[in-house]
């Protein structure tokens, strides 16, 4: 009986130790950056940047920074996989790995440079505010002592407040136009390009650009110390030499 109970004991060990070894394999391949895969965070509601486009029943994320991660990761012989997280997450999930790169029109503060490093800047934008047309913005005075909306944890949000402006953050861009048009708020402020795209064939909307507040430059966002960023810079630098940024400036970035 003692032989036996011995025996036993011992699969049991072993079992649990190929399990435990398993369990620990599985979770080494779910990691970011593992094998030849490139893990892309971005917060899809924000076009011409990022935003879900449905056709023929299925959902895909595309605009400019989802077609630049594309061609980046082409240069790097790598396979783009996108994780769709909203924006004010995007860096918690940098932190943890759960994803190697952001591309989400971010700007590179220096707030931002605490927990995360970034690559160099791929494009330049200018802020707008976005306001509907029944109570025109002609002045950056006119934003004084009026609710703005700006979208969470973003440059707008900060550069709104240290304009000395009042405002009001939401997560998800949309919901910030539908406040808008709602009139719980008197305007939005974005960046130029996406200003742009959202008032489209909008007629009740239209922007103005506000370039009392200070444009900002766009780069890719990685974790700190990051292998892959003297990479991810090469490949910015290519896509800027051939004319492939201006391109995708072409197709997705329309100012009127």
């Amino acid at each position: 009986m003692l032989f036996v109970l011995t025996i036993i004991s011992l699969a049991f060990v072993f079992g649990c130790g190929n399990n435990e070894a398993s369990t620990e394999a599985g979770t080494e391949e779910d990691k970011a950056g593992s094998g030849n895969k490139l893990v892309m965070g971005t917060s899809a509601d924000y076009p011409p940047f990022e935003y879900h486009e449905t056709s023929n029943g299925n959902d895909e994320i595309v605009g400019f920074d989802i077609d630049l991660a594309k061609a980046i990761a082409k240069e790097m012989g790598r396979e783009l996989e996108i994780q769709d997280i909203g924006f004010s997450g995007l860096i918690p999930a940098l932190q943890s790995k759960r994803v190697d790169i952001v591309l989400a029109g971010m700007n590179p503060t220096d707030e931002r440079k605490q927990s995360v490093d970034f690559s160099d800047k791929y494009l330049t934008t200018e802020f707008a505010a976005v306001y509907m047309k029944e109570k025109p913005v002609t002045q950056f005075a006119d934003l004084k002592g009026k609710k703005i909306g700006v979208q969470l944890g973003t440059t707008q949000e900060q550069a709104a407040k240290d304009a000395g402006l009042e405002t009001v953050s939401l997560d998800k861009y949309p919901d910030l136009i539908q406040e808008l048009k709602s009139g719980r708020i008197d305007a939005v402020l974005v960046e130029d390009t996406v200003a742009a795209e959202s008032i489209g064939s909008d007629t009740a909307l239209d922007y103005k650009i506000v370039p009392e507040i200070a444009g900002l430059d766009i780069a890719v966002a990685l974790p700190k110390d990051s292998e892959l960023t003297g990479e991810i810079n090469e490949a910015i630098k290519t896509l800027i030499d051939n004319g492939e940024v201006d391109k995708l400036k072409d197709k997705w970035l329309k100012l009127k």
